[in-house]
């Protein structure tokens, strides 16, 4: 290295510590152990929601729209029950299978009857939208 060429300052653990519990603080995150390094998911509970979760220092350090909570963020597997679940809370009532949160699931709109209603389940998850489409735009929704 030549004398004009500097090294550039790097971040003791303390510090990366220090600014992950900050981050933490400020996305509503609360951790559930001691901080575990930057590249590793780090065991939290998301206090909008409840739910535990493992972001990433990095992932959120790089993405600052990221809440670090991928259920509120509507990425998070699901199981089949919650999913009956997030569709009931939406009057909707499934005519098939769970295809997955992001698939069209072809359904019944329990406040009209029509059964044209095809939501994905990560726009129900994360807009609370009722009813079929007919029923929002009709203001039944």
């Amino acid at each position: 290295m030549t004398e004009t060429m500097q090294r550039r300052p790097t971040m003791t653990d303390r510090q990366r510590e220090r600014r992950a519990r900050a981050l933490w603080e400020k996305k509503g995150l609360e951790p559930l152990v001691p901080f575990p390094g930057s590249r590793v998911g780090w065991p939290s509970r998301h206090t909008a929601c409840g739910r535990q979760v493992a972001p990433r220092f990095d992932n959120l350090r790089y993405r600052p729209t990221s809440t670090g909570c991928e259920y509120c963020a509507g990425r998070a597997r699901i199981s089949t029950a919650e999913a009956l679940a997030t569709l009931a809370e939406a009057d909707l009532e499934p005519l098939a299978r769970y295809p997955g949160s992001q698939l069209n699931w072809s359904c019944r709109c329990l406040r009209c009857g029509s059964e044209d209603a095809e939501p994905r389940l990560s726009v129900l998850r994360t807009t609370g939208r009722r009813g079929c489409r007919g029923c929002r735009e009709s203001g039944r929704g």
